[in-house]
């Protein structure tokens, strides 16, 4: 799309010659490109790691084996009419080399026999410390991959992976396995979504995955873990929805690890947990979370000084409204409906659970109009979590607060008077930090 217009203007598109290729695995299906006469030096080709020479794009792919090392190197810009079909039974690596490659249908991932492990990485050596390279892998189409198996997502397993590169794919990711992948400051565009018999996104080191837009949002469906961040972000415009496939691991619709953000613009909606929050992370849905199956798992967690905001209300069927500890945040505009345990806080000096009614709030509240929950008293490092909306069947307004705190109308008040507890147990946290610090809680990943 955006690159498209932007090679027009370049003039260095070359058009490919019309042919049609063939590469056979026993009952294979045959392999086309449509494309017009090309320079012989439109990419260089290295198997193990050792150039094999130029050839044009389509020839490139005839030469690719299953070994390891090999890659496609681009030396100009390309355009492929209609779709491209990769069946290399094995990992496919593109270094776009700061050219575009545009396609003008779809990108099929596709062995034609077995289950496909085809894996498609795209590089681009132009690429810095800290930002993605100059060229770009556009596709107008959608990418399939839907004859694969679904396993655990990883960041090596996914359909796609970008490592540094600038990937556009303007239909959808449509797959029986993984995803999308991306790291080292790569950039995915996806408008029309993800549907993934697997997990959804996996991204890491400041990786970024963008779906849908403002104007026109598309939804990550998926079985297992929808988005999975590591010092990485991911924008949603659309829904989340993870839900169970057996036989792999289902997980958390988000979880957002080590400094990362997600954003998403509708509701997330999982059949285990929630959202996951760890590690001065940040995630906010517009709409509500909801987790319908009775899965005993929870809505919200949040830890070490990460903060959740929900537009909407938190809905745990069968488990923990919300979770916080270490200094976590969770703001919520609505309400929480837990069938097991409203609000779940942690004593950090003896990991004994400190669990809160919707009746125990505090007064008078540090964020107006929301009421306030805190483990204040207990925690130097307090947690906090502020509901809109309190409700019960039998009360038309909410009961007293349980204990009475300073507040400034923000989290500065708090924060004060923290200092000042943390000072008289300051003995007490010199000795206990370094245990408590290495334990995991059985509900944190």
């Amino acid at each position: 799309m955006k690159a498209m217009k932007r090679n027009a203007s370049r003039g260095l598109a070359v058009l490919l010659a019309m042919m049609v290729a063939m590469i056979m695995f026993s009952a294979a299906p045959v392999q086309a490109f449509a494309a017009s006469p090309a320079a012989p030096d439109t990419c260089e080709v290295f198997l193990g790691g050792v150039s094999q020479g130029s050839f044009s794009f389509n020839n490139a792919i005839l030469q690719m084996s299953p070994s390891t090392g090999d890659e496609i190197v681009l030396k100009d810009t390309i355009d492929i009419t209609g779709d491209l079909s990769l069946e290399t039974k094995s990992t496919f690596t593109l270094d776009l080399a700061g050219f575009d490659l545009n396609i003008s249908g779809s990108l099929i991932l596709y062995d034609g026999i077995f289950p496909s492990y085809t894996v498609l990485i795209v590089t681009d050596s132009t690429a810095s410390s800290f930002s993605y390279g100059t060229g770009s892998l556009n596709i107008a189409g959608d990418v399939l991959a839907t004859d694969r198996d679904p396993i655990s997502i990883g960041l090596d397993n996914c359909a796609v992976i970008s490592s540094g590169a600038f990937i556009t794919i303007e239909g959808k990711v449509d797959t029986t396995g993984n995803g999308v992948a991306v790291y080292d400051f790569g950039l995915v565009e996806i408008l029309g979504g993800i549907n993934a018999g697997g997990g959804g996104i996996y991204a890491a080191n400041s990786g970024n995955v963008l779906v849908g837009t403002m104007t026109a949002p598309a939804a990550v469906t998926v079985a297992g873990f929808a988005i999975i961040l590591k010092m990485a972000s991911t924008t949603v415009w659309g829904d989340v929805n993870a839900f169970v496939n057996t036989g792999i691991s289902a997980g958390w619709a988000i979880a957002a690890m080590n400094s990362s953000s997600c954003s998403v613009s509708g509701k997330v909606t999982s059949a285990f947990s929630g959202v996951y929050a760890d590690g001065f992370s940040m995630v906010s849905v517009d709409g509500s979370v909801s987790t319908p199956a009775a899965s005993g798992e929870s809505g919200v967690q949040a830890y070490s000084n990460s903060q959740v905001a929900i537009g909407g209300s938190v809905i745990a069927t069968d488990g923990v409204g919300v979770i916080a500890y270490d200094g976590a945040e969770v703001t919520i505009d609505g309400s929480i409906s837990a069938n097991n345990t409203y609000i779940l806080f942690y004593d950090e000096n003896t990991w004994v659970d400190l669990p809160k009614t919707a009746a125990d709030f505090v007064t008078p509240s540090t964020k107006p109009p929301y009421l306030t929950y805190t483990d204040f008293i207990v925690n130097a490092n307090a947690s906090y979590v502020w509901v809109g909306n309190y409700y019960t069947p039998d009360s038309a307004s909410p009961p007293s607060g349980q204990a009475s705190i300073p507040s400034t109308g923000d989290n500065a008040g708090l924060l004060a008077a923290g200092s000042a507890i943390a000072l008289l147990l300051a003995g007490l946290l010199l000795t206990t930090y370094a245990a408590y610090a290495g334990r995991r809680k059985k509900h944190r990943i």
